[in-house]
């Protein structure tokens, strides 16, 4: 830690070291919220495919890394060389490497980006179009790393200014062309249904939200960069910007499989309800069946009752009918025989 060498009233603190602090705490704020983002997203029902997990994964631990070093770089700046006013006119490794970080997280979001366009136009060159404004966007990223390690002075930020402002600007190019075309394409790809309708225009909002929010971002980077190059102002919106692309792309990815919940939870919910009916009516289909049967078999009863009484009414009749010759047989031979004996005895 050297001496002081610059008077503190001299320093530029509100236009070096200010804009600095805010851009970390702008970050850790928008880091938190791509945390919270991730965790939902590893929490979901549905799975995403192999690819497109990996995405997350290394968006993720990009911005992971990135939040650490500029940590780090705040410990630096405010501990470490607290009393050395010579610091604060330097720019540390993370504060260098930030287009690099940037672009790293932003060209796989971009080439997903390009891949929905694809998808939706089934239009190669659009496709090409904007793969190649981000790779483009990618090597004027690395470029203006490497101009900035050789130029680690705050004084000299304005000797990058073509650099800088190239790379910003392919990057606005970029998001707001696919954003272009993401307004054209899910707007046209309409259908009649309503349902379907009001699914497509929540992932129309969420994609263009996505595109433009990185976009405008990019876009006031490169005017502030533009207007007061000497200064960290433009700072306040570089530093987020990859936080920004990881928290869009990852709404979006979990606004994507909440819909394909919903519409799981809504025909299970219209599953579950027919059953309820199913069974509702089947209650009462069992009832009457049980009713019908019970009628039956009472009535069944009753027959056999009926018929037995009457066979049995039947047998007597036959019976009384059968006995009543013999009887009068009877009394005839009776009288016969009193006759015989009554003439034998006269």
């Amino acid at each position: 830690m050297s001496d002081l060498s610059v008077p503190l009233s001299s320093l530029p603190v509100q236009s070096v070291l200010g804009p600095l602090v805010l851009a970390v705490c702008i970050d850790a704020f928008f880091y938190g919220f791509s945390v919270l983002q991730f965790v939902q997203y590893r929490t979901r029902l549905f799975r995403d495919n192999v690819p497109t997990q990996l995405l997350v994964s290394w968006t993720f631990l990009v911005d992971t890394i990135h939040t650490v070093a500029l940590c780090w770089m705040m410990w630096s700046y405010l501990v470490d060389n607290f009393a050395n006013t010579t610091y604060l006119f330097s720019a540390p490794w993370p504060f260098t490497a930030t287009p690099t970080f940037l672009v790293v997280t932003a060209a796989p979001c971009q080439f997903y980006f390009a891949r929905r366009v694809w998808k939706l136009s089934q239009s190669l060159p659009l496709y090409w179009t904007i793969m190649v404004l981000s790779v483009a966007n990618t090597t004027m990223g690395i470029v203006a790393t490497a101009f900035a390690f050789t130029h680690a002075d705050v004084h000299d930020f304005k000797l990058l200014l073509p650099v800088i402002d190239s790379w910003l600007g392919l990057g606005v190019l970029c998001d707001g062309f696919t954003s272009c075309c993401l307004i054209y394409y899910l707007s046209r790809n309409r259908t009649g249904f309503r349902h379907h309708q009001r699914l497509r225009d929540r992932v129309a909002q969420v994609f263009i939200e996505s595109s433009i929010l990185t976009s405008l971002f990019a876009l006031a980077d490169l005017l502030v960069y533009s207007s007061v190059p000497n200064t960290n102002y433009h700072i306040i919106l570089g530093i987020p910007m990859g936080r920004v692309y990881t928290c869009t792309l990852f709404a979006m990815l979990n606004a994507r499989l909440k819909l394909r919940e919903d519409e799981a939870d809504g025909i299970k919910q219209k599953s579950l309800s027919f059953e309820r009916r199913l069974q509702f009516a089947n209650a009462f289909h069992h009832l009457k069946c049980q009713t019908e049967v019970r009628v039956s078999v009472s009535i069944r009863e009753e027959t056999e009752d009926i018929a037995t009484e009457d066979r049995q009414s039947i047998s007597r009749t036959t019976t009384k009918v059968g006995d009543r010759p013999s009887t009068a047989n009877s009394g005839r031979s009776t009288d016969i025989d009193q006759k015989g004996h009554h003439g034998s005895i006269v």
